[in-house]
């Protein structure tokens, strides 16, 4: 191999187009403004009595999250930024990137306490209260009830 298909190697393989991926902060900042969350949510990650309950855990025909497109960038207020930097910083775990609503947030802690080694693609596609509820009846606990 010459030193030109080197280069030429090289330089094809630069070509390759990478999906976008938006940062943490932008996805949690886009859950904070659809929702609306103010500044009380951050204080319910805290313990798990911020948990909801299982009158709120999905049902078989809501199983499976619908596929969520993210902004390009986060443009958000003063009190946005600083609700999903407080999240940020209480939650520090792979999970907060696949959460598309506030009930994945606030599971998204004691899932991964329960099992750190969930794969992409069941985060990605199965609602975190399920994977939870999963977790919790596999070990032989119950899920808390209101």
């Amino acid at each position: 191999m010459g030193l030109t298909d080197q280069i030429k190697r090289e330089r094809a393989g630069k070509k390759f187009r990478r999906p976008f991926v938006p940062s943490l902060f932008t996805i949690v900042a886009g859950i904070v403004q659809r929702y609306g969350l103010d500044q009380n949510f951050p204080r319910k990650l805290d313990n798990l009595a911020g948990l909801p309950t299982t009158s709120l855990f999905p049902t078989k025909e809501s199983l499976f999250k619908p596929p969520r497109a993210h902004a390009l960038f986060a443009l958000v207020t003063e009190r946005e930024y600083r609700i999903a930097e407080a999240i940020l910083q209480r939650i520090r775990n792979p999970y907060l990137q696949f959460a598309r609503s506030p009930d994945e947030i606030l599971a998204c802690n004691p899932l991964f306490t329960l099992n750190p080694s969930l794969d992409a693609e069941r985060l990605l596609n199965h609602h975190f209260m399920y994977l939870l509820t999963q977790e919790l009846q596999r070990r032989g606990t119950q899920p808390p009830t209101a």
